[in-house]
């Protein structure tokens, strides 16, 4: 698997969410994301290897998704965009991502913080 991660982009700003439920956020757009990519090659082989897989969460913020969405798309990242109450994007998740041929996203992530 070796440079395989998933990226989670979770809003950071939504205080009327608990963490718990910050956490569900993250988790349902993981799954959307893998379900959504199960075909792609760098998908099934992070799924292949259970035990290893690695995921990295992102704090963003409303005014982020946009920016994120449009770096994704320009990169042509796969992702899942998780909407709550039909009108709050929560987070984003990507597929699999190698990092090894991927130099954009690895600029893209510098901007980033981790999620505290």
């Amino acid at each position: 698997m070796g440079n395989t991660k998933q990226y989670i982009f979770l809003r950071s700003d939504l205080k009327s969410y608990s963490v718990g439920a910050l956490v569900a956020q993250g988790s349902h757009a993981s799954i959307a994301a893998i379900e959504r990519y199960h075909d792609h090659p760098q998908t099934m082989s992070y799924v292949k290897d259970l035990g290893n897989m690695t995921t990295v969460v992102y704090q963003i913020t409303e005014n982020d998704v946009e920016t994120i969405k449009s770096n994704l798309d320009m990169l042509e990242i796969g992702y899942f965009e998780w909407v709550e109450d039909a009108d709050i994007v929560t987070c984003i998740c990507t597929r699999p991502i190698d990092l090894s041929n991927n130099k954009g996203f690895i600029e893209m992530k510098k901007t980033l913080k981790l999620f505290r």
